[in-house]
């Protein structure tokens, strides 16, 4: 399980960018609570 931000460093993506392509269903995440994780594939 990775955060936003360790997702952002992995992908060398900026955070909102990676927000954006979570909320369209490009990258896979799922929320606890108000925080999203990204399995890292």
């Amino acid at each position: 399980m990775m955060t936003t931000k360790e997702i952002s460093a992995y992908l060398k993506l900026n955070g909102n960018t990676v927000c954006k392509y979570a909320n369209e269903g490009l990258i896979p995440a799922f929320r606890i609570g108000n925080a999203r994780r990204f399995d890292k594939m």
